[in-house]
């Protein structure tokens, strides 16, 4: 009789305490150093604001507009047949970003986004190692590797002496932010049971990072302070070091069953449950007849398979429309009425809600909490695009009411995604397949700093894509293949079988039916060889 190692290991968490000691450490660590990631990501969306800024308007000839007069935001002005061009600029003191460190406006402004853009391009080539690094090495080294470059280079970024070398350092500290936005889902789906799943993975910590962002950002208001401290905020993950262990289910797949066992002590131990002895796992393993001994998965062996190249085509333009959505409205808080440091923080709270997503995609499933998000998020996009070519009395507050909704589908709806995500690939390639897609997603990440500086000469035009893009994507959503309540699958062999659902039994009962069923399949000589 063979046993189904995935429904075993599922059913494992449950036997170890389901939701436990062991599991809120993790989730404190691991999931909560995301709110340091949000920081480091998000730093242009102050870094890169415009302060206000005042010049003296002069000919070539030094023939000034008006004697001892400046003007407020103005780079140039004709009067009659003589251009004036602003000779000399004075900024706002009241904020200090890279702008008014390298003067970076008039015919320089391009620069601000050219900048975010190259930090976009870390992401994605910071997703594409880590998802293949995370199934070569572990999610434990790809975890803290991330966490270590953000910590070097938000540091050196802080002393930058040109924009030039800014950017280069911007591009590194983005691959770290992809490293670990690749590394942490997978990271954590692993030990959390399917009924608690969702529920963590949308714990409101990036939410959390970007208010508290807005709020230093407000204390420090200055550039150089606010990458410092996102390197402070890395240090107090390092205590996990040697409190986390490795996946054992990342272990199980690659055959290092005694690493396993022990992972599986210190879980129970945790939890104070009783753990099952390793000649059991011993005998599910090799009645499974299902590990890669051996054998180092690819992205290739992602493109080999049929059905998981065409979820990865659908997966793939739901998260490249999210990466661009997500950053656009992100990055151009600044088009928003009010203040800067107020908008960036309720941007941060509206995603704050994404709580309800724990629980509609335990009621109604992932896909369909996904593509619900997507449908009004793209309604509310195309609002706000037809509202920026209106007249209309309280245009502004219209504007910032649909844009913030926006941003709230958007974000809950990425959290479906990724949580969808996790689930649909299987443990040998699941975080090659979740960092194929991360990689992607960067590419509309990359292309939401132009479309923002754009915006400000076609009105419209950012909000106008991201409407049509999430409709788009809500249409591949209803192609995909529902996740809830089924355990996740090891191997790729698997996913053309059917899929197995978690039976929901008392958790004193799985030992004991797994126990009989074991002893029932092998005998003592069979385990002594084994081991």
């Amino acid at each position: 009789m063979s046993l189904d190692l995935n429904e075993y290991l599922e059913n494992l968490l449950l036997e170890l305490g389901g939701l436990g000691r062991f599991q809120f450490v993790l989730t404190l660590i691991v999931y909560g150093s995301k709110a340091t990631i949000a920081w480091s990501t998000l730093m242009m969306s102050f870094g890169g604001a415009i302060p206000d800024w005042t010049c003296t308007l002069k000919t070539d000839l030094g023939n000034e507009y008006i004697s001892n007069s400046s003007f407020i935001n103005k780079c140039s002005f004709k009067n009659n047949s003589e251009d004036f061009h602003c000779d000399s600029k004075a900024y706002d003191t009241s904020m200090s970003t890279i702008v008014s460190e390298w003067n970076l406006v008039c015919d320089r402004e391009w620069i601000i986004s050219t900048i975010t853009t190259i930090q976009m391009g870390g992401l994605l080539i910071g997703a594409f190692i880590s998802g293949q690094v995370g199934d070569v090495f572990g999610r434990k080294p790809a975890y803290y590797a991330s966490i270590i470059i953000l910590l070097i280079f938000n540091v050196i970024a802080a002393f930058s002496v040109s924009w030039q070398m800014f950017a280069a350092l911007r591009f590194l500290i983005g691959m770290g932010c992809g490293w670990y936005l690749t590394i942490d889902v997978t990271y954590m789906a692993e030990f959390t049971p399917a009924k608690y799943r969702s529920f963590i993975l949308a714990l409101p910590m990036w939410p959390l990072g970007t208010v508290t962002f807005a709020l230093f950002s407000w204390l420090l208001h200055d550039w150089k302070y606010i990458q410092i401290a996102s390197a402070i905020f890395c240090v107090p993950w390092f205590i996990g070091v040697c409190i986390i262990p490795e996946s054992y289910r990342w272990l199980v797949s690659v055959n290092r069953i005694d690493d396993a066992h022990d992972v599986i002590k210190k879980i129970g131990k945790m939890n104070r449950r009783p753990v099952l002895k390793k000649e059991e796992l011993c005998k599910v393993v090799k009645s499974s007849n299902r590990i890669e001994k051996g054998r180092k998965r690819t992205f290739i062996d992602v493109f080999r398979n049929r059905y998981l190249f065409r979820t990865t085509v659908l997966l793939g333009i739901c998260w490249i429309t999210c990466g661009y959505g997500f950053y656009a409205i992100s990055f151009g808080v600044q088009q928003l009425s009010g203040n800067i440091y107020l908008n960036i923080a309720l941007l941060g709270m509206m995603e704050a809600v994404q709580l309800i997503v724990a629980y509609a995609t335990n009621r109604f499933g992932r896909k369909w909490t996904t593509l619900v998000f997507f449908v009004l998020g793209g309604l509310t996009g195309l609002a706000v695009g037809v509202l920026q070519f209106l007249d209309i009395p309280e245009k502004g507050r219209w504007i910032n009411g649909f844009a913030l909704t926006s941003k709230l589908c958007v974000s809950c709806g990425w959290m479906a995604l990724i949580i969808f995500t996790s689930e649909l690939y299987p443990t040998v390639v699941r975080n090659v397949g979740y960092g194929i897609n991360n990689t992607v997603s960067r590419i509309g990440s990359m292309v939401a700093p132009q479309l923002v500086y754009a915006s400000k000469n076609i009105p419209g035009l950012m909000y106008l894509l991201l409407g049509g893009l999430l409709l788009l994507s809500a249409a591949c959503v209803l192609l995909l293949t529902e996740t809830n309540n089924l355990a996740l699958k090891d191997t790729i062999e698997e996913i053309v079988e059917k899929p197995h659902r978690v039976e929901k039994k008392s958790e004193s009962n799985h030992t004991d039916e797994y126990s009989e069923e074991i002893s029932n399949t092998f005998t003592k000589d069979e385990i002594n060889t084994h081991i």
